[in-house]
């Protein structure tokens, strides 16, 4: 299977993020960005970056209003995939008070590595 890989250089964090938000989910890996340049020209760490990027793409997607806390389960698969497109995997983690309810949501990336099966 051949899959398209698009590389993007001298992109601004704005500007890929309408690409990415603004075209379909494309395969893992398949979109080639340094986002780590990306992010000290704006003087901010690569975990900002990545959450500008998904917080942006979540409010292109799915509204304004939207918020890490308020996402729901089906809207972060969404946002994985599109996440996965740049080589992250985005992950999440709730937690909760006393009585089961969430109070608070962690996110964080981690470099997309795949689990594609490999035949053996």
């Amino acid at each position: 299977m051949y899959n398209e890989t698009y590389i993007l250089n001298d992109i601004n964090l704005y500007q890929l993020i309408n690409v990415l938000f603004s075209n379909s989910i494309k395969p893992p890996n398949s979109i080639i960005v340094d986002i780590e340049k990306i992010g000290k020209e704006l003087n901010i760490t690569t975990f900002q970056t990545l959450m500008t990027i998904l917080i942006n793409g979540a409010k292109i997607l799915f509204g304004e209003n939207i918020t890490p806390d308020n996402i729901s389960e089906t809207q972060y698969d969404t946002l994985k995939q599109y996440i996965q497109s740049i080589g992250f995997e985005l992950h999440h983690e709730y937690k909760y008070d006393e009585n089961g309810i969430p109070i608070m949501v962690n996110v964080y990336f981690l470099p997309y590595i795949g689990n594609e099966k490999c035949g053996f």
